[in-house]
């Protein structure tokens, strides 16, 4: 059991915070490489009936994001990242399609 906000309530700094939000785009993702590691990052336009914010996913996470499909974000976070809110699900976290049968999200551009 948890508890589902909304795009509408989000704050810069909230942590812990669970969604139920269908992708809308995905931009191409950027690679950046160090010494011996390989991160994949994809910013990805989610949202609900209250509106949409960007996502911000990484490695494994990006195969759940597909135009039109309806994830689940539990235990996220909000940063602010050039005066704009990012919704990042980092090793605390979980991003992931939303079980068959339940309801979807209605997606309200603004």
């Amino acid at each position: 059991f948890y508890i589902v906000g909304k795009v509408a309530e989000l704050q810069p700094g909230t942590k812990g915070v669970n969604l139920i939000l269908k992708v809308v785009s995905i931009q191409a993702a950027v690679e950046k490489k160090n010494d011996n590691n390989s991160l994949k990052i994809v910013e990805a336009v989610v949202g609900d009936d209250s509106g949409c914010v960007i996502l911000s996913a990484r490695n494994e996470q990006i195969d759940v994001l597909k135009p039109g499909a309806t994830v689940v974000v539990r235990n996220g976070r909000v940063d602010l990242f050039n005066k704009h809110m990012r919704l990042k699900v980092d090793k605390w976290g979980r991003l992931q399609t939303l079980d068959e049968g339940r309801k979807a999200t209605t997606v309200v551009l603004k």
